[in-house]
């Protein structure tokens, strides 16, 4: 799987209506975080770790790994790697273990800056 490219990016919450209830009633999320700049950051930092789980997942799978071998080329034990696969288990991984997770699962690692530069 060598040579593949994931390109991983996390989208800021905007001013997109969010779901609430049973009923599909949606509410603007500046309203919902209008003077409350602490919820938003939590909103969003759940959202990103959210991501970062799914990725960890997919890369792991992409690369036909088990948690188990997966954990053994990360130097980490296997409940470590399901942490970091389980959504709402904290704040996420670090950069520094996304990029480690990519490159254990032989996948070319490309910075966010960079893929923020060439887009340009």
């Amino acid at each position: 799987m060598s040579g593949q490219k994931i390109r991983a990016t996390a989208k800021a919450a905007k001013a997109k209506p969010v779901k609430r209830g049973r009923g599909g009633s949606s509410v603007n999320q500046d309203r919902l975080f209008a003077g409350r700049p602490g919820l938003r950051m939590a909103y969003e930092s759940a959202l990103f770790a959210q991501e970062a789980a799914r990725l960890i997942r997919e890369m792991r799978l992409g690369a036909g790994l088990r948690q188990g071998d997966l954990a053994g080329r990360l130097g980490v034990s296997q409940p470590r790697v399901a942490r970091l696969e389980r959504v709402g288990s904290g704040d996420g991984p670090s950069y520094a273990m996304m990029r480690r997770i990519a490159v254990a699962c032989e996948i070319e690692w490309t910075p966010p800056v960079a893929l923020a530069a060439r887009d340009r």
